[in-house]
């Protein structure tokens, strides 16, 4: 066994830019930091699903008031 974290789970990816097709080293001590970012980004986007969930479902509801008023 060794001693080092990450050879017991294998080599970190490391991505490409885009643009660039230059490579992108993540070392340990960036990764969090990446990994952060894009946590919350996506916590944001679920909340913006989330309301537009409630807001589909509110204009559902008053369409089916309006065709039971006709």
């Amino acid at each position: 066994m060794t001693s080092n974290p990450t050879a017991a789970k294998g080599p970190m990816n490391s991505p490409c830019s885009a643009q660039s097709a230059i490579e992108i080293r993540l070392t340990e001590s960036f990764a969090p930091a990446v990994l952060a970012e894009a946590r919350q980004r996506f916590q944001e986007q679920l909340g913006e699903g989330r309301e537009v969930a409630r807001e589909t479902e509110a204009l559902q509801q008053e369409r089916e008031k309006l065709k039971r008023e006709d």
